[in-house]
């Protein structure tokens, strides 16, 4: 019998490979057009599935849920936001933000980002699901990921209509649009939100709502700036996300730019101790 088949064999350690779910989407900073494209890694996908199939149950959704349908009214979109959130912030993310339309440089600028996400985790290689039409010319596109390090296994692109893990990475990548338009002025961060838990009514500003529910899912650095209990409890540890979970290719001046990223640059972490 060959090695490791059967019962009661242990099979040697297998190398690790992690698996990402993209979506794109628009936004304008400072007056240009940028393309991002999102992406999500699940700590769990059987249980992302559950509650995208128990949210879908519960607005009599029996197909696509997409950050800007207007099939939905108002408070079923509220409901699935309230719904996913959790799911999201169960998640790791990463943002890609490019000047103009470029939705392919855009995956090629993601795909180095989730390298040097693997190669920060020791991981030995991903796989990743785009949506359909990010990528428009695969030769190119294989040529350029051929040296990273550690690489592409594989990647594969489909209708978001039938994948709903690429549903709820397309909902990842609409709120973090959401926060840069606040950052942007264009919608106001103390908009009341109404929250409904077990028959109970309860309202956040716009702003808040979205960072208690993602402050956790993007990709950063955690800088704890130490204990020092004469001046408080707390010194405030932040997640820097710019270079890591949030990476910006833009002509657009420093100043408006990090106005635009107020929302996504940092993001207060709370007392870590």
């Amino acid at each position: 019998m060959p090695p490791h088949i059967g019962a009661g064999h242990n099979l040697p350690p297998a190398p690790i490979v992690r698996t990402f779910y993209a979506e794109d989407s628009t936004c304008e900073i400072a007056g240009r057009m940028h393309t991002l494209i999102g992406a999500v890694e699940f700590s769990d996908q059987s249980e992302a599935l559950g509650r995208i199939l128990q949210c879908k149950r519960e607005v009599g959704a029996s197909d696509e849920i997409k950050w800007n349908s207007k099939k939905f009214t108002r408070e079923q979109r509220h409901f699935i936001s309230d719904a996913l959130l959790p799911v999201l912030n169960r998640t790791v993310g990463f943002l890609i933000i490019r000047e103009g339309n470029d939705k392919q440089a855009s995956a090629v600028s993601l795909m180095n980002q989730l390298s040097d996400y693997c190669r920060s985790l020791r991981s030995d290689a991903y796989v990743i699901t785009f949506d359909k039409n990010i990528v428009r010319d695969s030769r190119s596109f294989d040529s350029q990921l051929s040296e990273l390090q550690p690489g592409c296994m594989g990647w594969s692109e489909v209708d978001s209509a039938h994948n709903p893990l690429i549903q709820a990475a397309d909902l990842f990548c609409g709120f973090q649009k959401l926060r840069i338009d606040i950052g942007e002025g264009r919608v106001n961060p103390n908009r009341l939100v109404v929250l409904e838990s077990e028959g109970n009514h309860q309202e956040c500003e716009l702003s808040w709502y979205l960072f208690a529910g993602l402050h956790y899912s993007l990709w950063g650095r955690v800088h704890d700036h130490g204990w020092d209990p004469p001046k408080s409890y707390c010194n405030e540890p932040l997640k820097h996300n710019l270079g890591y979970g949030v990476r910006v290719f833009s002509t657009v001046p420093r100043e408006p730019l990090l106005s635009a990223l107020t929302h996504l640059d940092r993001e207060f972490m709370g007392c870590i101790r």
